[in-house]
């Protein structure tokens, strides 16, 4: 059974470009190929490693995506790079690129929409999801052949980002 996942609405938020934010601009036409917006987010990622035990730095928390993760082997933190201090172990070179949801936890097919295309052009990402919506990161260096893939793959890609002001 096809099932439609409804129409998804472009955050005000999102790229100066597209100042409407409830016309509809994308469809979901099927749970096995949907058609996704992803917002380019402004600046440079690193993904840092403390040890597992390490407190939350001050400097994790702050401007653009962070996200925090801890196993019993590690604490990774994902950032923007210019927060990171030198002597923190960290991989930089890494843009995220956010996917504009919410998305229901019972849609299938949404992260390999965007990761199938990738992984056949052999692009390396890193994905991170919250509870509204994915965000997919891949090297500085491969960005441009990146969001080739995704565009040729039905997907919009928006390369600007706004500040968002007053969205609830």
């Amino acid at each position: 059974m096809r099932r439609q996942l409804g129409v998804r609405y472009l955050p005000i938020s999102c790229a100066a470009e597209w100042l409407f934010p409830k016309k509809p601009l994308s469809r979901v036409h099927s749970p096995m190929s949907p058609s996704l917006i992803l917002c380019l987010l402004p600046g440079g990622y690193a993904v840092s490693r403390l040890d597992a035990g390490a407190p939350i730095p001050p400097w994790a928390d702050g401007e653009g995506f962070v996200s925090i993760s801890r196993t019993t082997t590690e604490l990774s933190i994902l950032a923007l790079a210019e927060r990171v201090p030198p002597s923190v172990r960290s991989e930089v070179g890494w843009r995220a690129l956010e996917l504009v949801g919410p998305f229901p936890f019972d849609a299938v097919g949404v992260t390999a929409a965007v990761t199938q295309p990738l992984a056949a052009a052999g692009i390396s990402i890193l994905l991170v999801s919250t509870f509204d919506t994915d965000v997919l990161l891949v090297k500085e260096s491969h960005l441009g052949r990146a969001t080739h893939e995704l565009v040729a793959a039905g997907h919009r890609v928006l390369t600007e980002r706004a500040r968002k002001a007053d969205v609830g």
